[in-house]
């Protein structure tokens, strides 16, 4: 039986949480699954509207939507953040509200330690156009992209542009909202293929955000697409990295991964480092690097700085980069430095799999044996992005809407 001190610390524990993962998306949820278990006092969990989880291990969820409801997330958490006896932490999940953290930083500073790089770096990497020039200023390749910011900059432009190329938004984020969705579906990018594309392509996206780029398309090879997945510390040394491999993606060539392994891959690895170091970013960081077909070259082609999709894969190489994250950013550096001693050198390549994306990939293609890669399967771990036998309630949550959008 529960005793009336024990119901009332429970209680406390969930309204003043230590911890408040930014969304129940997969991304939260590999979060959530990481860091509970530690005795964090776990979870306030700000719900993102369109993806419901009921996760056994979610403790406390507040349903706000984070794009109609910016002001009232803000007051939420000083709210929660003045019932603390002392700092809390946050760590946020997507683009959207790694914004509103930077945006809101100096408030919510008083409150929260916060899983964020620092101001000058979250600049530079949230507006894919000044990354761009910095890791041309830094020498690295990166493909060639032009600012687009109203119909009439293609007069301007014109002579530069090559095609076919790629429609990107400037701030990826831009393109990741209910109503980016409902205007032009989930894609990451568009394929240009002539002026008229462009013009009919902007027209359609100038309304979710008139400044996009132009990018130059890297062709590489079929399993050319890497990215190196790392934690630094304040001073943008990496203290701990490994490198993945893209093997499916949707869409083709310039989508996200429906499956993807860690490989050793020692030039890439190299790159990463040297990327994450040049432009100082502190804390979780993924570097996605292409290699050109034609050249062999290696161009860096986006950065993440917060928890990515696959992050999960970590914790199977020995590393909990959440927990590390939280260790590492509240000073605890005992158990850091014993996160980061778990990890293996010789561990089980990890495969990476998208629940869903993939199942719709093998059931189009009829389970084909060469298309659906099953040989890639063989003496590797598994890692999903729902689903798990310890918690079935994330992925037939997510299947049951599934079903009611068909």
């Amino acid at each position: 039986m529960i005793s009336a001190f024990d119901a009332q610390s429970k209680y406390r524990s969930l309204e003043r949480p230590r911890v408040i993962v930014m969304s129940n998306n997969p991304i939260g949820l590999g979060i959530i699954r990481n860091l509970q278990g530690y005795g964090l006092e776990l979870l306030c969990l700000v719900q993102k509207v369109n993806f419901v989880c009921s996760s056994r291990y979610l403790s406390n969820v507040i349903d706000i939507d984070i794009e109609k409801e910016p002001d009232r997330l803000l007051r939420v958490l000083i709210n929660k953040g003045e019932q603390l006896p002392e700092k809390g932490f946050i760590l946020p999940t997507s683009e959207i509200e790694l914004m509103f953290l930077a945006t809101n930083r100096g408030v919510l500073s008083e409150y929260y330690l916060l899983s964020l790089s620092k101001e000058k770096v979250v600049s530079i990497i949230v507006d894919k156009y000044l990354l761009h020039q910095e890791l041309l200023k830094l020498s690295f390749n990166s493909p060639h992209t032009l600012l687009l910011d109203s119909i009439n900059s293609i007069d301007k432009i014109r002579n530069e542009i090559s095609y076919p190329c790629l429609l990107k938004p400037v701030f990826s984020g831009d393109w990741k909202t209910d109503r980016s969705y409902s205007v032009m579906g989930v894609q990451k990018a568009i394929v240009i293929h002539n002026e008229q594309d462009l013009v009919a392509s902007y027209n359609l996206v100038s309304s979710i955000s008139p400044k996009v780029l132009l990018q130059e398309i890297v062709q590489a090879d079929e399993h050319g697409t890497y990215s190196f997945c790392c934690y630094a510390d304040k001073s943008g040394k990496v203290l701990w990295g490994f490198v993945t491999q893209k093997i499916l993606q949707y869409p083709k060539n310039f989508g996200t991964a429906l499956l993807c392994q860690t490989v050793v891959e020692p030039e890439i690895s190299d790159l990463g480092k040297r990327v994450v170091e040049a432009l100082g970013i502190d804390g979780i960081s993924e570097v996605e690097i292409m290699t050109d077909k034609k050249s062999g070259l290696l161009y860096v082609i986006e950065i993440n700085i917060r928890h990515w999709l696959q992050h999960t894969q970590s914790t199977r190489l020995g590393v909990n980069i959440s927990l590390l994250d939280y260790y590492y950013r509240t000073g605890k550096m005992d158990e850091t430095n014993r996160v980061l001693s778990m990890a293996s050198q010789n561990a089980k390549p990890v495969m990476w799999i998208d629940d869903f994306g993939y199942l719709f990939h093998c059931i189009k293609n009829y389970f084909s044996f060469n298309s659906c890669k099953f040989n890639l399967f063989k003496g590797k771990h598994w890692e999903f992005a729902v689903f798990s036998l310890k918690d079935f309630s994330p992925f037939f949550s997510l299947l049951r809407g599934k079903i009611k959008g068909i």
